[in-house]
């Protein structure tokens, strides 16, 4: 657990310095950071012969990390990124249906605790930092001949987008036995395959993408930092993070 809380120690740094210039980039470069940090410190422990460490069946739990609510479906894509990229299986647990009510939804993450908190904390930070960029965008470009709604769902779809192609990006540069320490541990995947099995199966409505140029400059906020080709060292990720 140390090691999450260092990491989650520098994420919150960057984006404070993000909050305070809107235009830096250290926003979007932050959940990036996280993966990095998480995957140096995985590899670490795996090198050390502690991969399987803590890693039994009683370890594996779940923890919500949003309230019952109507879940939009940016909320549901960015729960299944940071699921996709650290570790954890992603479900939603939705209220009985009393007549004449909408039903409400929350994201829950299931995996090892370890992961659960890393998992959790990342959710909460880029879902508040999602929002923050969202605003601006809308912001500085209304009256351009798009409703404030088609700005922000186009916006959304091309950040989220360029999120996951930087996660993926740096995934696809872990070859070999290293491949293990991003991947659902298995452990996780057996428990959740009996925990889901009596699950429904989901879906969502992704908003068309109405104005391209908002959508692009989301893609391109999304993909802006690059930390694929930096050396796994948390010094460096974090000061090159910082002055690019």
């Amino acid at each position: 657990m140390k090691g999450n809380k260092k990491i989650i120690t520098r994420i919150k740094g960057l984006l404070r310095l993000a909050d305070d210039n809107p235009n830096d980039e250290e926003g979007q470069a932050a959940f990036i950071l996280a993966q990095k940090l998480m995957i140096k410190h995985r590899i670490d422990e795996f090198d050390l012969g502690g991969e399987t460490i803590g890693e039994s069946p009683e370890d594996v739990t779940e923890e919500a990390v949003t309230i019952f609510k109507r879940l939009y479906w940016w909320e549901r894509e960015l729960g299944n990124i940071i699921a996709e990229n650290f570790r954890v299986k992603i479900y939603y647990s939705n209220t009985a249906r009393k007549t004449g009510t909408k039903r409400k939804s929350k994201i829950v993450f299931y995996g090892l605790g370890k992961d659960l908190e890393l998992a959790k904390e990342l959710f909460i930070l880029a879902y508040d930092a999602v929002v923050i960029y969202e605003k601006k965008y809308v912001r500085d470009h209304r009256g351009e001949g798009y409703t404030a709604a088609s700005l922000k769902s186009s916006y959304l779809r091309g950040y989220l987008n360029g999120l996951r192609q930087k996660f993926d990006e740096q995934v696809s540069e872990l070859k070999g036995k290293y491949e293990l320490v991003v991947k659902v541990p298995k452990v996780v995947e057996d428990a959740y395959a009996s925990y889901s099995a009596d699950f429904g199966k989901i879906s969502w409505a992704r908003p068309a993408i109405e104005a391209s140029q908002a959508y692009f400059a989301g893609q391109e906020d999304g993909l802006k930092m690059d930390f694929t080709k930096t050396h796994l060292d948390d010094g460096s990720i974090v000061r090159e993070g910082v002055q690019k």
